[in-house]
């Protein structure tokens, strides 16, 4: 005989027939356990300043079965940590996860095989330092502007920081802006930095230089720089003080540096025109009367030398006879 499943019946007080579930149902048909993923609640990431090589991604993972095994970190390597129970926190150095800009996926993981990930797009990690393109590297305390100033332009492959520059005991140091440039991503971050030499003594300097980006890398450098505030002296050695000249006639001029060796450069005017410019020490040219207008005139020269000290004028003057 067939024995049938055992059945409970019951009536309530109010008459309605209460069913039990069956015992001898096909475990089969019961619904299947769903276990939930992990997840992962927090990626903390600096906003300022860019990630450098000691800089830290922390990201808090969390699992409710308490199973979690790993949490890696995917950038341009992919960095694991292990982990366990119901929640962990990571952390992740930029010389771990690379150099460049893109997306960083974290992603949590349980012994179950469950998975989540979560994304940080254009994130930033800079390991390289800055790089230097010196520009002037001579210049004069007397003068203004850049004439007096050593410049040079540093580059960075993303945010510059700051430069300092370090000469004859004095230190001084250019901030750069802080904030991330328009043009991060698509061109490197480049400024003029210029130092002014007023109050430095003169001569031959060697400048020390640190440049350091946002991020902390930095970059060390030896230059050698000219401080001259020494105006150079410059004189006409031909025609004569006074002398009378007509046709194509020669005209000799000198100029010297006491503060530098290397050679000045000459400028020649008649009659306050410019006529040439000519590298010293001495120099000569021939010119012809005819092409000025007759009568007394005046022969100067002054002489610049390579920071662009100029001498005073050194002027002769002649008569020009008509031919």
């Amino acid at each position: 005989m067939k024995r049938l499943p055992l059945l409970l019946l019951a009536v309530g007080a109010a008459g309605c027939l209460w069913r039990p579930e069956r015992f001898d149902e096909d475990p089969e048909q019961a619904p299947p356990i769903r276990l939930a993923a992990p997840s992962v609640d927090r990626i903390e990431v600096p906003d300022w300043p860019p990630l450098g090589p000691t800089g830290k991604v922390r990201a808090t993972v969390s699992d409710k079965q308490g199973s979690l095994v790993n949490v890696s970190a995917r950038f341009r390597t992919t960095v694991r940590r292990s982990a366990n129970g119901f929640e962990t926190t990571a952390t992740f150095t930029g010389m771990e996860l690379g150099d460049g800009m893109g997306t960083l996926t974290i992603v949590a993981e349980s012994r179950n095989g469950g998975r989540a990930e979560r994304e940080v797009s254009r994130f930033l990690v800079d390991l390289h330092p800055p790089e230097l393109e010196s520009v002037r590297l001579g210049a004069s305390p007397l003068l203004e502007g850049e004439a007096g100033e050593l410049v040079f332009i540093v580059r960075d492959a993303w945010v510059l920081g700051r430069v300092e520059m370090t000469v004859a005991g004095q230190r001084f140091v250019h901030e750069l802006p802080k904030g991330y440039p328009g043009t991060l991503g698509t061109t490197w971050d480049q400024s003029r930095v210029s130092f002014p030499v007023k109050g430095l003594p003169e001569g031959p300097r060697t400048a020390s230089l640190l440049l350091v980006d946002a991020a902390g890398n930095s970059a060390g450098f030896e230059v050698p720089v000219t401080i001259d505030g020494t105006r150079p002296a410059a004189r006409v050695l031909s025609p004569a003080e006074g002398s009378s000249v007509t046709g194509s006639f020669m005209v000799r001029v000198s100029g010297t540096d006491a503060g530098s060796i290397d050679p000045v450069q000459l400028q020649v005017f008649v009659g306050g025109t410019p006529v040439a410019t000519l590298p010293g020490p001495t120099a000569e040219l021939t010119l012809d009367s005819s092409t000025f207008s007759p009568g007394p005139t005046d022969i100067t020269v002054v002489a610049v030398d390579r920071v662009g000290n100029q001498s005073p004028p050194y002027v002769t003057h002649v008569v020009l006879a008509a031919p």
